[in-house]
């Protein structure tokens, strides 16, 4: 992407996007394919894209310029002879972020113990320390190995003049090269055996190595690019560990064998994977894991699987795949992502988007224990498995670091006066090159939409605010396949800074605790069977002429059918007045588990974690937001620190926090439905509301007393935010 034979500017992306109207531009590696999507809706600009893109993918100026790999790969740096020699390199600095995440590295192990002799066991964005092996030449001639469009899969989706598109990207691509036989197979690997492996990670020197065991035990599924069986296992994977009912889950944190325990099934492989993570662990625990999850799993098998479990996951999965909402990303772009999950291997790429047969067959499959069978013979009796362990090892990322400048710096003694020499010019000229703005002449290639591309009318959301029952309620019009989007809003003025703490915390338990009726597991139940999820969050949003005021909010954003949004709407109730923190055991496995689940991913989220904390100190609406980032990290480690003996205490701030903020007075309501469901929607929504306390009119928000800091942050990681 620096460049091609159209396009011969350092980076023809930065410029193209100045004059683009695109809702998507990026490239993804996977392990077996990297993909290169663009998307608009103005057909102008979606030919610009496909012309860069293509451009850069069969044309670039990376071939036959080595800056182009010095500065996004890696190379010697010198700014002097008498500096310390380093490695500088944009992926080569990325994969270091990377491989400093212990969960990367664990995913790394297990690749590796799973899949020996295949693609799949190495690394396809590169281990940082062998990076520095990758010549020019070689990179050169693995691109024109694979880079040729006999080795590419082309997806076009959308509403477009086809034939003129095809035309295009013939023309001006695939007419200019001959139809080659490569040979890009990807090998199935034969079972290995079971492994089980244990690796370090690197801590702070001085740091605490309690509940910093990770823990993963990952089956191949070899018959799981059959569609029915991945939607099988997707289904599985949340019955068994994902739903706050999870009998799996359950089974391993009431033997404390970790604080964080979660499950992935894991598509768009060749040879896809079933796993369990479990995280906030000790070394000891790696030999109890395997026989409990073999122990429940066989009694499942015998006695049959949580009918009520299953049907609601599966309501949940029919739910999700019928509304197609891909949370901003278009669904062209996720439709061409499943398309390769079998058009990849050889398959039909349009098996992967159908799935109405799947669910016929797992529909009946409740009843005549499909699940079961899939369970006995892809876990139970399949040989094919890693059970691998990270275990925290204090100052290995400083040995690691010593180690490589001692490398370095042995490779620099080793040089002539000459070769230095040539370093320093080298690393000078990709620094002149950086700072070098591109020719008008080269700016000049890069196409950019006119005034006549554009639609001169924009596109509106029509909204109409009523009042019902004393709350203002904003009813969007809009067709939505006969689902009813739920989202209110309680003000969260009027709060202490204890308290906003609290209020993050709520929104992390609030509908995985029981309430006054029912038991965690029945509420998650019920929102499998009647609802397509509620979710709850915390935000603020800035006042646009007032830069001290803001509007923080606790948010529930809930959706179903209209036809069960009674029981929807009953639930909403539920959860917002009747629940309780009284489960002693419920409130301590909650709140370690969100502490474990940060302590994993709190340095991959280091760049937002920073930009609010450095906002913090000069907006208030970003002081609020930090709340709920660094702050928030914490707050819920000293929370976690003391749950053991102050559950009761912790409880009950909870419970009073959200009999503040949970009132008629604080509460703003959004629904979207069509115009046929509003008036049921109306009716529904009411009985929440007229259940709801008035409470007062929050007022007043809470003063962080800004300040201007100095802050450093420690981490074992070998990147910096």
């Amino acid at each position: 992407l620096c460049g091609s034979r159209k396009f011969p500017l350092k980076e023809p992306f930065v410029e193209l996007v100045k004059g683009s109207l695109n809702t998507f531009l990026n490239a993804m590696t996977f392990p077996d394919k990297t993909m290169y999507p663009v998307a608009s809706r103005n057909a102008a600009d979606f030919k610009n894209l496909m012309d860069v893109y293509l451009d850069a993918v069969f044309f670039p100026n990376m071939i036959k310029d080595k800056q182009v790999l010095m500065q996004e790969g890696w190379h010697y740096h010198l700014d002097s002879a008498d500096d310390e020699l380093t490695y500088r390199g944009v992926v080569y600095n990325e994969m270091k972020g990377v491989f400093s995440s212990p969960d990367s590295q664990m995913e790394r192990h297990v690749m590796d113990a799973l899949f020996p002799d295949t693609t799949y066991g190495v690394e396809s964005g590169g281990n940082p320390d062998d990076i520095p092996n990758l010549t020019q030449e070689g990179f050169a001639a693995f691109h024109a190995k694979y880079y040729h469009p006999s080795n590419s899969y082309i997806f076009l989706y959308g509403d477009m003049d086809i034939d003129q598109n095809l035309a295009f990207i013939d023309g001006e691509y695939l007419s200019q090269f001959q139809a080659q036989t490569i040979d890009s197979a990807i090998g199935r690997q034969a079972c290995p055996g079971s492994q089980v492996q244990t690796f370090p990670y690197g801590i702070a020197t001085g740091e605490k190595t309690d509940h910093k065991t990770l823990h993963s035990l990952t089956y191949v599924i070899d018959d799981a690019l059959d569609p029915t069986v991945a939607m099988a296992f997707k289904v599985l994977t949340y019955v068994l560990l994902q739903s706050p009912a999870a009998p799996l889950k359950k089974a391993l944190v009431d033997a404390g064998l970790g604080k964080d325990i979660s499950g992935d099934f894991q598509d768009g492989l060749l040879q896809p994977l079933w796993g369990i993570s479990v995280n906030g662990s000790d070394p000891d625990k790696q030999d109890k894991i395997l026989p409990i999850v073999r122990d429940v799993l066989s009694n499942m098998v015998r006695d049959g699987l949580d009918k009520t479990l299953l049907t609601g996951a599966l309501n949940r999965t029919e739910f999700i795949l019928r509304e197609a909402d891909f949370v901003g990303r278009p669904k062209g772009l996720i439709y061409g992502i499943r398309c390769m999950d079998t058009w990849l291997y050889d398959m039909d790429p349009l098996a992967a988007l159908s799935y109405e047969g799947s669910l016929d067959v797992l529909r009946r499959g409740i009843d005549n224990g499909y699940f079961e069978g899939l369970i006995q013979k892809y876990i139970l009796d399949n040989p094919y498995y890693a059970l691998v362990s990270l275990v925290p090892e204090p100052g290995l990322t400083e040995r690691h670091d010593k180690a490589l400048a001692d490398k370095l710096a042995a490779y620099k003694a080793s040089l002539s006066k000459e070769e230095i020499d040539a370093i320093v010019a080298d690393s000078q000229a990709l620094q002149k090159r950086q700072a070098t703005p591109d020719s008008p002449e080269a700016l000049e290639t890069i196409p950019t939409l006119t005034r006549d591309d554009l639609e001169k009318k924009a596109d509106t959301i029509a909204m109409e605010q009523q009042d019902v029952g004393g709350v203002p309620v904003c009813y969007v019009p809009d067709e939505t396949n006969g689902i009813t989007y739920v989202n209110a809003y309680f003000d969260l003025h009027g709060l202490t800074r204890e308290e906003i703490s609290y209020v993050y915390l709520l929104s992390d338990l609030v509908g995985d605790m029981d309430t006054t009726d029912h038991t965690y597991g029945d509420i998650a139940s019920l929102i499998d069977l009647y609802t397509g999820g509620i979710d709850y969050s915390v935000s603020a949003f800035s006042n646009r002429t007032d830069n001290k005021d803001y509007m923080p909010v606790f948010r529930f954003k809930a959706k179903g059918l209209t036809q069960n949004l009674d029981k929807l709407v009953d639930l909403l109730k539920e959860i917002s007045l009747h629940t309780v923190f009284t489960n002693k055991d419920r409130l301590v496995e909650l709140v370690e588990e969100t502490k474990a689940g940060w302590d994993m991913d709190a340095f991959r989220r280091g760049h937002t974690i920073v930009m609010h904390r450095v906002l913090s100190y000069v907006s208030p609406v970003e002081a609020f937001c930090d709340a709920g980032e660094l702050s928030y990290y914490e707050f819920i480690t000293d929370v976690a620190s003391r749950i053991h003996t102050d559950a009761e205490a912790i409880g009950a701030k909870l419970a009073a926090v959200m009999k503040k903020i949970f009132t008629r007075s604080a509460l703003t309501l959004e629904v979207t439905a069509s115009r046929d469901d509003w008036q049921t929607a109306k009716d529904t929504v009411s009985s929440w509301i007229t259940a709801l306390p008035q409470g007062e009119k929050p007022q007043g928000l809470c003063d962080f007393g800004l300040s201007r800091k100095n802050e450093g942050i420690m981490t074992s990681g070998t990147v910096q935010y």
